[in-house]
């Protein structure tokens, strides 16, 4: 019978979740219990994904940088696999570093990149972003000389 409450659970978690935008710490926390309940791999891919979302949606377009430290914060915290909390990080780490760099701060998002890199060295995407941040580091500096 627990296990049935759980699926069932579950189930209609992930329908919320499905019809939100996540503009709310609530929504955020919905994520959170969706992700320590689940067991299944697709429902953890899932989350990866919903995470994702909220990097790109939130961070990267919308600028808001606080509400997805809050979101970061609140999965860190409950997410009890460790792959996935660990991917969650990584994906953090990675999308502020881009946050960073687009603002021009070459200094943290070299911070958040070598803080990504500890988890996941292979990730082409953060060797291109290193060297990216590298160079403009390299060209604000030259500019701040003359």
């Amino acid at each position: 019978m627990r296990k049935i409450n759980v699926s069932l659970k579950s189930s209609l978690i992930r329908e919320r979740l499905a019809n939100t935008n996540f503009d709310a710490i609530s929504d955020i926390r919905h994520l959170a219990e969706f992700a320590s309940t689940s067991v299944d791999v697709k429902d953890k891919r899932y989350v990866l994904g919903v995470f994702n979302d909220i990097l790109k949606e939130k961070l990267i377009e919308q600028g808001d940088d606080d509400l997805v430290s809050q979101a970061y914060d609140i999965l860190s915290s409950s997410v009890t696999d460790e792959k996935l909390r660990s991917e969650i990080a990584h994906d953090y780490e990675l999308g502020m570093a881009h946050f960073s760099a687009m603002k021009g701060e070459m200094d943290q998002a070299l911070v958040h990149a070598e803080k990504a890199y500890a988890s996941n060295p292979e990730d082409v995407r953060l060797h291109d972003l290193v060297a990216r941040a590298i160079t403009l580091k390299s060209e604000q500096t030259k500019g701040d000389a003359k």
